[in-house]
C-alpha cells in the first residue's frame, strides 16, 4: 500500500475505531516506517508519537523501547539532539528494567551516537564505561569487548588530539580504565587484546607519533606484567614488545628496535619448557628474522649472520619439520650477507641449503654450475626488486667465471648474461652501457653458429630499435626492426599480428623521416596482414585504427583531402574501442579536410558538430569549431545560422580567463559582415566597430581584415545617411589599398571602387567639387588598368559626372557624360535595363529642361559594395 492509501485508511478508521485500536496503531506504525525510509523524519516522528500517545504500554514492553529508539534515530537525522537525548534516557530506563542486556546495549549505543555527534566525548566515555560495567554484571563478554574497544578508541583519539594540553590527565583516565577492565583476568583473551593493540598501533602509525605510541604501549606492558602467569599473558607481553620494536622500526631507530626484539628473546629464554608453546617459538623466530633484517639494513652483516644462525639453532631444538620456510629464509639471508662481505664460498654453502629446501618442496632447480646459478639467481632476485646495481654485480661475476671457460658453447651463457646486464642498464636509463652489452651479445651471435635463444635475440633487436626510434635515430631503428623481421622469416614464425606490429614501427620511423611513400608502404603491409586475421582482438583493432589515422594524417599533409577523409573514416569504424580524445581528433580532422573541398560545407558542419558533441577538452578547444561552422554557414548563405554559431563562439571566448584577442576580432568581424549581408546596418556597425577598436588596441597586423572592416563600417554609415563617418572609413580603406602593391590588378579594382564610393559620399554631402575629384580618380585609375570597360563603377562615375555638370549648369559636358555612361552600359552583357532607363531619362530631362531636380536623381542611385 502507498502513503495515500494508509492516510485514507486512517480517515476511514477514525469514525469506526478508537485512537488506541490495534488497527489504527498498526497503520500509524506503517506510516512512520514509510516516512522514515523516504527520509521525511518529521512526519515519521509525528506518527511514532501518535502510537506513544494512544496505546497504553507497560514499561517492560519491548515495543515502547523500540519506539523510543526509532524516535532517537529520527531526531538524530534532524540534528535535534536534546529531543534525541530525552528519548534515549526513556529508552535506557525501560531497557534496564527489562534486564535484557542486548536492549540495554542498544540504548547505550544510541545515546553514545548522540554524544559523538555533539562531540561530547566525556559523556560518550561515561556511557561506554557504564555499558562495560553492565556487561560484566550480566557476564556478557562480547558486549563488554565491544564497549571496551569503543572506549579505548575514543580515549586514544583524545590523547592524540589533546596531546599538548591534556596528555597526562587523559593517560591517567585511560590507565584507570585499564586497571578496572582491560587487565581483568576473567576477561583476558589474547586474540581480543591483540586486536586492541593493533588498532591503537595503527592510529599512532597514521599520525606518525611513534614515540607516543611506544610510551602508550609501555604503560600497558607494565600493567600486564602484574597479572598472574598464564600462556596468554606471555603471548601478550611478547606481542607488546614486538609492537614497540615495530614502532622503533617505523621511526627508523633500528638499534632500539633490535634491543627491543632482544628483550623478547631474553624473556623467552627464561621460560620453563612447559611454557614454551608453539606460539611463543613462532614469536622468537619472528624476532630473529626481524633482527636479521635490521642488521642487514644497517650493513652489520656479521651480526646479522650471527643472529640468523641462532634462529637456526632454535629450530633444531624443536625437532619440527614445519619450519622449512624459516630455515630457507635464514639461510638465504646469511647467503646475502656473505655476498655483501664478498665471502662467496660461505655464501655458496648456505645457498646450497636453500637449493636443497627448494628441491624438497618441489621447487625446480636448474642443474648447472652452482656458482653461476647462484649469481644468476641473486641477479634475477635483485633485478625483480629493482636493485639493478646489485644485479649487475652478480651477472658480471658470472661473466668473469664464463670468460675463464674454454668451452665454445659457453658463448650461449655469455650472450645471456650480457643480455641481462643490458636489461639492468636499460632500467637505470644508462643507455651507453645498455647499448654496449646488447651489441656485444648480438655480435657474438653473428660470429658463432650455436642455437641461441631467438626470443632473447628478438628482444635485444626490439629494445635497440625502440631506443633509437625514441632518440630520433630512425635509420638505426629501422635496421634493428628489419633484423627482427628477418629472424621471424627465417624461423617461419606465422604470427601475423607480430609481423604487423613491426611493419607499423618501421612505418612510424619512415613517417618521422618524412618519407611518406615508404611509410605508407609499411602501413599498408600491416593492414594487409590484419585483414587475414579472422578474429581480431581489441589490441589489434586499436592498432588498425591507429594505422588508418596515421595514413589519413599523411594524406592530409599531402593535401589529398579525399584520401585523408577515407582513412580517417576507416578509423572511425572502430568507434566503440576508441577513446574520447581520439574520436574528437578524428571528427576534427575529417571536418577540416571537408572544409578544404569545394561545396563540402554541409559535411564540414556535420563533423565539427560531432566533435563539439563529444568535446573532451575545455571550451578553448572548441571555440574554433563554432567559428568554422559559422564560416561554413556564411559560405552557403545561411546567414542566420552563421550568426548563431559565431555568437556561441563569442560567448565561449568571453568565458576564457585569458582571452585570445585576435580570435575575438575575427568573430566580431564575421558577425558584423553577416549582419551587413542581411542589411541589419546597426548590428553590423556595432560588431565591426568593436572589432576595429580591439584591433587597434592589440596592434595586430592583418591588412585584409582591417580593410574589410573599414569598407563594411563605411557602407553601414552610408546606409544610415552618416556620410561624414562613411568617408572616414572609406578613406582608411583607400589608404590601405594605396599603401599596398597597387600595381596588382585586383588592388586597382578595389581602388577604382573606393574612389567611386568616396565620390558618392561627398556628393550626398553636397561637396560636389570633392566628389568630382574622387570620381575622376576612379576613372583615371581604371584607364591605367585592364578593367577600364569592365568595372561596374565606371558607368556610375560617368553618370555621377553628368549630375555634377548638370548642377553647375554645364549641359554639354553633362550630356557627354550621360552618353558615355549609356554607351558603356549598352556594351555590357547583360545590360542593366533599369539603370539604362534612368540615365536616358536624366539625359532627356537635361535636353528639355534647364534645371534637373537633384533629389530625384539621387533617389535613383544605388551604392554597390
Amino acid at each position: 500500500m502507498t502513503i495515500e492509501h494508509y492516510e485514507k485508511s486512517l480517515l476511514f478508521q477514525k469514525n469506526i475505531y478508537s485512537n488506541y485500536h490495534p488497527l489504527r496503531i498498526r497503520t500509524y506504525f506503517k506510516l512512520a516506517e514509510i516516512y522514515n525510509i523516504i527520509e521525511k523524519y518529521d512526519l515519521s516522528i509525528d506518527y511514532y508519537l501518535e502510537i506513544l500517545n494512544n496505546k497504553p504500554f507497560n514499561d517492560e514492553n519491548e515495543q515502547i523501547d523500540m519506539l523510543h529508539n526509532q524516535l532517537i534515530c529520527c531526531y538524530l537525522k534532524l540534528k535535534q539532539y536534546d529531543l534525541a537525548i530525552k528519548h534515549a534516557n526513556l529508552s535506557l530506563r525501560i531497557s534496564e528494567k527489562s534486564l535484557d542486556i542486548e536492549r540495554i546495549e542498544l540504548s547505550y549505543m544510541l545515546m553514545n551516537d548522540i554524544f559523538e555527534k555533539q562531540q561530547k566525548y566525556d559523556l560518550t566515555l561515561e556511557c561506554y564505561e557504564k555499558l562495560v560495567k553492565k556487561s560484566i554484571e550480566y557476564n556478557n563478554y562480547e558486549i563488554m569487548k565491544k564497549a571496551r574497544s569503543k572506549y579505548i578508541s575514543i580515549m586514544t583519539y583524545l590523547i592524540i588530539e589533546e596531546y599538548e594540553r591534556n596528555f597526562e590527565n587523559n593517560m591517567k583516565i585511560l590507565s584507570e580504565f585499564y586497571d578496572k577492565y582491560l587487565f581483568n583476568e576473567n576477561f583476558f583473551i589474547f586474540n581480543d587484546f591483540q586486536q586492541i593493540i593493533l588498532s591503537i598501533s595503527l592510529i599512532y602509525l597514521k599520525l606518525k607519533k611513534f614515540s607516543l605510541g611506544i610510551e602508550y604501549l609501555q604503560i600497558i606492558l607494565t600493567n600486564i606484567e602484574k597479572l598472574s602467569n598464564n600462556h596468554d599473558k606471555y603471548r601478550i607481553i611478547f606481542y607488546l614488545n614486538s609492537r614497540i620494536a615495530w614502532f622503533y622500526e617505523k621511526d627508523e631507530k633500528y638499534n632500539l628496535a633490535i634491543s627491543q626484539y632482544k628483550i623478547i628473546l631474553s624473556k623467552i629464554e627464561n621460560l620453563d619448557n612447559h611454557d614454551l608453546t608453539v606460539c611463543i617459538i613462532d614469536e622468537a623466530l619472528q624476532c630473529y628474522e626481524s633482527i636479521g633484517q635490521l642488521y642487514y639494513q644497517l650493513n652489520e652483516y656479521n651480526l646479522a649472520i650471527e643472529n640468523q644462525l641462532e634462529g637456526l639453532e632454535l629450530i633444531k631444538t624443536t625437532n619440527d619439520n614445519k619450519y622449512q620456510q624459516e630455515i630457507y629464509d635464514f639461510n638465504y639471508r646469511i647467503t646475502n650477507c656473505y655476498v655483501e662481505l664478498e665471502n662467496f664460498d660461505l655464501a655458496l654453502i648456505h645457498y646450497r641449503k636453500c637449493v636443497e629446501i627448494e628441491e624438497k618442496t618441489s621447487i625446480s632447480v636448474e642443474e648447472s654450475d652452482e656458482s653461476l646459478y647462484m649469481y644468476e639467481c641473486f641477479g634475477n632476485f635483485d633485478y625483480e626488486n629493482k636493485q639493478y646495481d646489485s644485479a649487475i654485480d652478480s651477472y658480471k661475476k658470472a661473466l668473469n667465471i664464463l670468460q675463464t671457460n674454454d668451452d665454445p658453447e659457453s658463448s650461449i651463457s655469455i650472450v645471456k648474461f650480457n643480455y641481462k646486464i643490458g636489461c639492468c642498464y636499460n632500467m637505470q636509463q644508462n643507455m651507453v652501457l645498455f647499448i654496449e652489452h646488447f651489441k656485444i651479445a648480438l655480435e657474438i651471435q653473428e660470429t658463432n653458429q650455436f642455437n641461441y635463444d631467438n626470443v632473447q635475440t628478438m628482444d635485444m633487436n626490439f629494445q635497440l630499435g625502440w631506443y633509437y626510434q625514441q632518440n630520433q635515430k630512425y635509420d638505426l631503428a629501422i635496421e634493428y626492426f628489419q633484423k627482427m623481421l628477418n629472424i621471424q622469416e627465417i624461423l617461419n614464425i606465422d604470427d601475423k599480428s607480430y609481423f604487423a606490429d613491426l611493419y607499423i614501427r618501421i612505418g612510424k620511423c619512415y613517417e618521422q623521416k618524412s618519407m611518406s611513400d615508404l611509410s605508407l608502404k609499411f602501413y599498408e603491409k600491416a593492414l594487409e596482414l590484419y585483414r587475414t586475421i579472422i578474429e581480431l582482438n581489441s589490441l589489434e583493432e586499436k592498432k588498425i585504427t591507429d594505422i588508418h589515422w596515421r595514413i589519413g594524417k599523411i594524406y592530409r599533409n599531402q593535401q589529398d583531402w579525399n584520401l585523408s577523409i577515407e582513412y580517417y573514416q576507416n578509423s572511425l569504424k572502430y568507434l566503440n574501442i576508441l577513446n574520447t580524445k581520439l574520436v574528437f581528433d578524428l571528427y576534427s580532422e575529417v571536418g577540416f579536410c571537408y572544409q578544404q573541398i569545394s561545396n563540402s560545407e554541409i559535411m564540414t558542419i556535420n563533423y565539427y558538430k560531432k566533435a563539439i558533441d563529444i568535446n573532451p577538452y575545455n571550451n578553448s578547444k572548441i571555440i574554433e569549431f563554432y567559428y568554422q561552422i559559422g564560416i561554413c554557414y556564411q559560405k552557403i548563405n545561411d546567414v542566420t545560422s552563421a550568426i548563431q554559431y559565431f555568437k556561441i563562439a563569442l560567448e565561449q571566448l568571453n568565458e576564457q580567463a585569458d582571452k585570445d584577442f585576435v580570435q575575438l576580432v575575427d568573430i566580431h568581424a564575421q558577425i558584423g559582415f553577416c549582419f551587413c549581408d542581411i542589411e541589419d546596418w546597426n548590428s553590423s556597425m556595432d560588431h565591426c566597430l568593436l572589432a576595429f577598436e580591439i584591433y587597434r588596441n592589440i596592434k595586430m597586423y592583418n591588412t585584409a581584415l582591417i580593410y574589410r572592416l573599414c569598407i563594411t563600417i563605411a557602407h553601414c554609415f552610408g546606409q544610415n545617411d552618416m556620410y561624414n563617418l562613411a568617408i572616414e572609413y572609406f578613406e582608411q580603406a583607400l589608404k590601405i589599398q594605396e599603401d599596398e602593391n597597387n600595381h596588382n590588378s585586383d588592388k586597382k579594382f578595389e581602388i577604382i571602387h573606393l574612389n567611386n564610393q568616396l565620390g558618392y559620399c561627398y556628393f550626398m554631402s553636397n561637396q560636389y567639387d570633392i566628389a568630382y575629384h574622387y570620381y575622376d580618380k576612379s576613372i583615371e585609375t581604371a584607364k591605367n588598368s585592364s578593367c577600364y570597360t569592365r568595372h561596374f563603377s565606371i558607368i556610375d562615375n560617368y553618370e555621377m559626372f553628368g549630375y555634377i555638370y548638370a548642377y553647375y549648369h554645364n549641359k554639354i559636358l553633362a550630356s557627354n557624360c550621360f552618353n558615355k555612361a549609356i554607351k558603356l552600359l549598352e556594351s555590357t552583357e547583360p545590360t542593366d535595363i533599369v539603370k539604362l532607363r534612368r540615365i536616358r531619362n536624366s539625359l532627356t530631362k537635361l535636353q528639355y529642361n534647364n534645371n534637373i531636380v537633384m533629389i530625384d536623381m539621387i533617389r535613383l542611385l544605388i551604392i554597390q559594395i
